[in-house]
């Protein structure tokens, strides 16, 4: 197993936001998404996620939002190892088992990683970390351009088996490690 890297971005936030049109019921996050851009208990709220009740991340029927330009600024030449994404989030109920799932694009949306899930979300604000050090969602491998601006986005699918249930953001973050 690979050492993990000693060299991170630190948790790093968005600073520009969108629903995905044509995915659940179109709105993602409605109600406030700047609100996932700081760690600070104001929350982005997509409210009766979705239009079916199918519980697969990729799944159309299923309220997506794109979070992008985290201003990542990675050395010249690192060699990327890993990258973590952060959610504190929280749903109205635990009925139909809610969960996010998040997907990683390198090249402005064109392709995405394979989606990673959280764990059913509780009523209580808690940390959700995807990935880790050593973790490159699937890839062969990232290159530092891939965390441009124009390039990087973070996809986020609210999922569950009741289309009532709401989801609540405080915060999506980024960190890579290289």
């Amino acid at each position: 197993m690979p050492i993990p890297s000693t060299d991170t971005t630190g948790w790093l936030s968005p600073t520009a936001n969108a629903a995905v049109s044509g995915q659940g019921d179109g709105n993602g996050f409605q109600t406030s998404p700047t609100s996932a851009y700081s760690d600070d208990a104001a929350f982005a709220v997509d409210t009766n996620s979705g239009n079916n009740t199918n519980n697969t991340c990729n799944n159309s029927g299923k309220d997506k939002h794109n979070f992008q330009d985290y201003n990542i600024s990675i050395p010249s030449g690192a060699v990327i190892d890993g990258v973590q994404v952060r959610l504190d989030a929280r749903a109205d109920a635990t009925g139909g088992q809610p969960r996010m799932c998040v997907r990683l694009s390198w090249n402005g949306g064109a392709s995405w990683t394979a989606p990673y899930s959280t764990t059913t979300l509780t009523t209580s604000e808690a940390t959700y970390t995807l990935g880790g050090a050593t973790d490159k969602w699937g890839r062969a491998s990232w290159a530092t351009g891939d965390f441009t601006n124009t390039n990087f986005r973070v996809r986020i699918a609210n999922v569950a088996t009741d289309t009532a249930r709401d989801f609540s953001l405080d915060w999506v973050a980024v960190k890579v490690h290289h």
